[in-house]
């Protein structure tokens, strides 16, 4: 009876520890959460009871906070459908002013549904403008709004999506064009294009320079060529553009109903100085492919 007694205290104790180990490892998880867990400083709802969209939020020059959003809003005849909407909040999250723009109307386009991409700040006439580069119906618009009170300002058109504006409005972009327009067919031209809004000569002239990359129709017996894939451009201080660019090569097969046969994929930064010339390109990866 004592050795059965003494079996069943040890299973108690043991039990008694399992739980405790139990108890242990819950205690720490929860401290652990506890710690982790992000505080939350404020927080605002600033949609409608309609079916309302975020598109991005960012800070403005002053740490205040900028959403953009798009809310089903009423126009001028009474009927509701969707606006993009503005708001500017300040550090604790109150609401500095907050607008509704009808996009499509403002910039006499079809009333689709548009995307949002980046945005810049630049000063003009004493004013500060929030831009935002905006896509609609197959257009690329500098979308501006004044700072201050998130009013509709000016709009302008931009001939890539991809786009650097710094404070003055100059601007460096990259497009692709193809090089048979009718069927769109053949080996693409990339082009690079820097902007000044404010030219010193008398010709009016706001391009810069101009730097391209382009290929002939194809004709036998040539073979090859390449395309490209502008993914991101920057100006620096010093008024250099950097480009980032995708390029695959492409090599033509010589039979009946045959496509071109993909051979290589690789990334590469393009550097410009402030004149145009192009001072180096890296080559960042290959990934070779052989079909």
């Amino acid at each position: 009876m004592t050795t059965n007694l003494l079996q069943s205290n040890s299973a108690i104790q043991k039990t008694s520890i399992k739980i405790f180990l139990i108890l242990l490892s819950v205690m720490m998880v929860c401290t652990i959460q506890g710690f982790s867990q992000t505080s939350i400083a404020w927080q605002k709802s600033i949609g409608t009871e309609y079916a309302d969209k975020a598109i991005s939020v960012f800070q403005d020059l002053n740490g205040n906070t900028v959403v953009v959003g798009q809310e089903p809003h009423m126009d001028f005849t009474g009927n509701i459908r969707d606006y993009m909407m503005l708001t500017k909040l300040d550090p604790n999250g109150n609401q500095i002013w907050k607008t509704y723009h009808d996009v499509a109307l403002e910039t006499f386009s079809l009333p689709v549904d548009y995307a949002v991409g980046k945005h810049f700040y630049i000063e003009e006439f004493g004013d500060t403008l929030l831009n935002l580069i905006i896509t609609i119906d197959g257009r690329t618009l500098q979308y501006r709004v004044r700072d201050q009170t998130g009013d509709y300002y000016f709009y302008e058109e931009l001939p890539a999506p991809v786009v650097d504006i710094n404070i003055l409005n100059e601007k460096a972009y990259a497009t692709v064009l193809c090089s048979f327009q009718q069927s769109c067919y053949g080996p693409d031209s990339l082009i690079v294009q820097s902007f000044d809004p404010t030219p010193d000569d008398s010709t009016f002239n706001t391009i810069e320079w101009t730097f391209a990359i382009k290929q002939n129709l194809r004709t036998a017996p040539i073979q090859g060529h390449y395309d490209f894939n502008v993914q991101d451009i920057k100006m620096d201080t010093d008024g250099s553009v950097y480009l980032l660019v995708q390029i695959e090569r492409w090599d033509f097969q010589f039979c009946t109903d045959c496509g071109d046969a993909f051979i290589d994929a690789w990334c590469e930064i393009f550097k410009f100085d402030k004149e145009g010339v192009l001072v180096e390109n890296i080559n960042l990866k290959t990934a070779k492919a052989v079909v």
